[in-house]
């Protein structure tokens, strides 16, 4: 039917219900048909990303000679000891000592060789061969915690080292009657007395805690009459410990060199 035809059915119909002729000439609009929708591109399917494990916060150590740690850094040896370096004591010929606390809160210091030389290990190897002699003769002495073939955990002792006390006392007039002095004393007469002589006991290797000196680094422990032992310390504990150690201008003046003498000659001579 045409559009025409349409429309005249239409006002006929409009006509017959309503009594009112309808216009002829309303024009028919035919209705669009709805544009068929494009369904819309599903996503690219992405494989799921595993979340990255957060960094460990203890860096485990495998190898230590030669490292060299910053304050702060948290490490772990190879048996699980966790520790954090809170302080750099030292750099020495043959190694570097830092100061490092455990989880529990124990301090302790750290002992690096500086290169994995034979020497150099041969000096952290000897380290319990020196403790177990001291130990046999009652010396005090700080306690190795942890070992291996190229670091050493060993006790931290507070208190003022031997070159530190030294530059005091000199400062002082050089006085006899102190509880480092006759401490000092108290130390060379017993270790005499047991007959034996502590070698390279130089004035880094002695920390006064307060009540006693404390070994806390030496040369090996050597077997001796009583008689020989004391004189060894008298001839040779003045010039350890008064000349300059490492080419500082450090070293102790005539008036205290001439008072320690004097004191370990009068506190060894009874020795026999």
């Amino acid at each position: 039917m045409s559009g025409t035809a349409q429309a005249g059915l239409f006002g006929y119909i409009v006509e017959l219900f309503t009594g009112a002729k309808s216009p002829t000439n309303v024009p028919v609009v035919e209705a669009k048909k709805p544009k068929r929708q494009q369904p819309k591109p599903l996503p690219p399917k992405t494989k799921p990303t595993k979340p990255k494990p957060p960094a460990p916060e203890y860096r485990k150590i495998t190898n230590f000679a030669g490292k060299s740690f910053r304050v702060g850094e948290k490490i772990e040896t190879p048996t699980g000891l966790k520790m954090k370096v809170v302080a750099k004591l030292e750099d020495g010929r043959r190694g570097r000592v830092v100061k490092a606390t455990d989880k529990s809160g124990r301090i302790a210091v750290l002992k690096i060789p500086i290169d994995r030389r034979a020497d150099t290990l041969e000096s952290i190897a000897k380290e319990m061969t020196k403790i177990s002699a001291l130990e046999k003769y009652g010396i005090r002495h700080a306690k190795v915690y942890e070992q291996a073939e190229d670091y050493l955990v060993k006790e931290y002792i507070d208190g003022q080292r031997a070159d530190e006390w030294l530059v005091d006392w000199e400062k002082k007039g050089s006085p006899t009657n102190t509880p480092e002095v006759r401490a000092l004393l108290r130390f060379f007469r017993e270790a005499a007395a047991k007959g034996i002589y502590i070698g390279d006991l130089n004035r880094k290797n002695m920390i006064f805690d307060g009540s006693e000196w404390v070994v806390i680094d030496s040369g090996g422990v050597k077997k001796r009459s009583p008689e020989i032992a004391a004189a060894e310390y008298r001839d040779k504990m003045v010039e350890k410990w008064s000349r300059s150690f490492r080419h500082l201008d450090d070293g102790l003046n005539e008036k205290a060199c001439g008072v320690l003498q004097n004191l370990l000659d009068k506190g060894l001579k009874s020795i026999k």
